[in-house]
C-alpha cells in the first residue's frame, strides 16, 4: 500500500515523459517547453516538502495522507482539461504539491513501524514492490497516446488516484497520534527543521540523494526531444528506452538484498557512486568522440542506471535514522533536496544552454561527481574507508 502511494511521482513522470513531442505539437510549441511540464510537476513536488511532512508529525499520518491525494486527483482533472500550456504548468504543478504526500508521509509511516534499525532495509523492501510501476508506465503511456489524443494519459492518472485513496482510506491506520492538543505547530516545526538540519549524517544523505536525482532528472526531461529530433523516436519507442532504463533500477533495487547483507550499507551506497560516474564518464566519452551508434549507448546507460537505483533506494532509509517523533519533517525536508534541489538544478541547466547531447550529458556527469563527492564530504565514516 506504501509502495502503491509512494507511485504517484513515478506515475506522474514516466507516464508524461514519453509523450513530451506529442505535447508540442498539441499546444504549437516549437521550442520545446513542454519539458517544464516536468520541471513545473517537481517545483510544486518540492515546495509541498516543507509542510506535508510537520503536518503530519502534528495531526497525524492518515488525515494528511488523503488530504494530499485529493489536491493530486483534481490538479489532474485541470490537466486533463487544460487548453493552454500555461494552464498545464499550472495544474502540474499543484499535482506535484497534492503528489508529494505518498512518498513523504510512506517514509514517515515505515519509521514509525520498523524503528531506527530496519528502516533502512524497510524503505529499500518497499521499492521492490514500487519498482514494477515505472516499468510499465512508459510502456502504457506511450500506448494510449498513439491510439488516443494526449488527455488520456491524465485520465490514467486520475483513476490511479482515485484507487489510491480508496486503498488508503480503507487500510491505512494511524501510526502517529496528533500532537496538536500538547504542542504549538510553528514552534514545533522551527524545532524540528532545526533540528534535521544541523544533523551531518542527514545532509550527507540528502545531498548524495539530490545529485543523484539530478542526474535522472536532465536526462528524462531532455532525452525524448533529442532522441525524436536526431533519430526521429515515435512516443512509444520512446516509452520503450524508459522502460529499459526503468528495469535496470529495479535490478539496482533488487540487487540491494544481496549487496547489503554482504557490504553493509556504507559500502553499498559508495559503489554505486562510483558506478554512477563511471559509466556517465564513458557516456560522455561517446558523445565527445561524435560515436552516432545507438547501440554503444545502451550498456553504460543501463549500468548507470543500475547504479542510480542501489544509491537512490538506501539513502531515504539512511536519512530516516537518526530521527523518531519527528520524522515526517526528516522526509519533508530530504525531499525538498530531492526534488526542489534537482529541479532548479535542471531548470538552471536548460535556462542558460540550449541543450544539446554533450551540454546535457556534460551536466549529467558533473551531478554523478557531486555525487560521490557529497557522500565522501559530510560522512566522517566514508573517509575511513
Amino acid at each position: 500500500m506504501l509502495a502503491m502511494a509512494s507511485a504517484f511521482t513515478s506515475v506522474s513522470i514516466d507516464m508524461i515523459a514519453p509523450v513530451l513531442p506529442v505535447l508540442s505539437e498539441a499546444f504549437d510549441d516549437i521550442s520545446g517547453n513542454t519539458k517544464m511540464t516536468i520541471h513545473a510537476f517537481y517545483i510544486g513536488f518540492g515546495f509541498a516538502h516543507i509542510f506535508w511532512g510537520s503536518l503530519s508529525d502534528h495531526y497525524g499520518r492518515r488525515k494528511i495522507m488523503l488530504i494530499g491525494i485529493c489536491i493530486y486527483a483534481l490538479a489532474t482533472l485541470g490537466c486533463a482539461s487544460a487548453s493552454s500550456l500555461e494552464q498545464l504548468l499550472i495544474f502540474r504543478t499543484i499535482q506535484g504539491v497534492g503528489s508529494a504526500v505518498g512518498m513523504i508521509i510512506s517514509r514517515a509511516v515505515i519509521r514509525d513501524i520498523y524503528g531506527s534499525e530496519r528502516a533502512t532495509q524497510a524503505v529499500a523492501t518497499m521499492f521492490l514492490f514500487f519498482v514494477p510501476i515505472p516499468m510499465v508506465a512508459p510502456l502504457l503511456s506511450g500506448f494510449v497516446v498513439s491510439h488516443f489524443t494526449w488527455p488520456a494519459v491524465f485520465w490514467m492518472m486520475e483513476i490511479f488516484s482515485i484507487l489510491i485513496f480508496t486503498i488508503v482510506l480503507i487500510l491505512l491506520m494511524e501510526t502517529a497520534p496528533s500532537r496538536a492538543k500538547n504542542i504549538n505547530y510553528f514552534n514545533s516545526y522551527i524545532k524540528d527543521v532545526t533540528m534535521v538540519l544541523r544533523n551531518r549524517f542527514f545532509l550527507g544523505t540528502a545531498f548524495t540523494n539530490m545529485f543523484g536525482f539530478t542526474t535522472f532528472l536532465i536526462f528524462i526531461s531532455n532525452f525524448p526531444h533529442i532522441m525524436t529530433n536526431q533519430y526521429a523516436f515515435t512516443p512509444q519507442q520512446n516509452g520503450m528506452v524508459f522502460s529499459m532504463i526503468s528495469v535496470c533500477l529495479a535490478v539496482g533495487v533488487f540487487s540491494v538484498r544481496k549487496f547489503v547483507p554482504r557490504m553493509g550499507v556504507v559500502k553499498t551506497i559508495i559503489m554505486g557512486n562510483y558506478l554512477l560516474l563511471f559509466f556517465w564518464l564513458m557516456i560522455l566519452m561517446l558523445v565527445v568522440f561524435k560515436v552516432q551508434t545507438l547501440s554503444y549507448y545502451i550498456l553504460p546507460l543501463c549500468i548507470g542506471s543500475f547504479s542510480g537505483g542501489v544509491i537512490l533506494c538506501l539513502l531515504p532509509g539512511q536519512a530516516m535514522v537518526p530521527f523518531s517523533e519527528n520524522a515526517g519533517t526528516a522526509s519533508s525536508v530530504f525531499g525538498i533536496f530531492q526534488y526542489g534541489g534537482a529541479a532548479i538544478l535542471g531548470y538552471l541547466a536548460g535556462a542558460f544552454y540550449d541543450i544539446t547531447p554533450l551540454i546535457m550529458v556534460t551536466t549529467i556527469t558533473v551531478s554523478a561527481c557531486l555525487t560521490l563527492f557529497s557522500y565522501w564530504f559530510f560522512d566522517d565514516s566514508v573517509r575511513e574507508i
